[in-house]
């Protein structure tokens, strides 16, 4: 029974910081007035709520759905990633940077095998 308690104070220290980063970044997204701040924010709010879930039902030892929150984090992570990396891309060909896009060619490579580990090879 102690060592119970102890398991469910520990999770609920866990959680904390991040239902504070859910707090901030729930405000950031409210306040936004750009697409810039909506597209940047939400990711990272996913990724934070995929976390606190993942915590949760480790407690409760669902284990099923601790896989689907790994997913779920993975995804949200891929989104950020493949967003800034296509606006990086984007803002290099526009500036006709082409050295610096090849700067861009292996972070492109680290997503898609990120893809690859993660969905399809199993």
């Amino acid at each position: 029974m102690k060592n119970n308690n102890i398991k469910i104070l520990f999770c609920i220290l866990k959680i904390l910081p991040y239902l504070i980063i859910i707090t901030a970044l729930t405000y950031i997204l409210i306040k936004a007035k750009d697409l810039i701040t909506v597209c940047a924010v939400i990711p990272f709010l996913i990724c934070i709520i995929a976390s606190t879930s993942k915590i949760i039902f480790q407690l409760f030892n669902i284990k099923k759905l601790v896989i689907h929150m790994n997913r779920v984090y993975v995804i949200s992570f891929l989104l950020y990633t493949f967003e800034f990396l296509g606006f990086a891309t984007y803002i290099c060909i526009k500036g006709k940077n082409y050295q610096m896009l090849m700067f861009t060619i292996p972070f492109w490579c680290v997503a898609f095998y990120i893809i690859y580990k993660q969905f399809i090879k199993k």
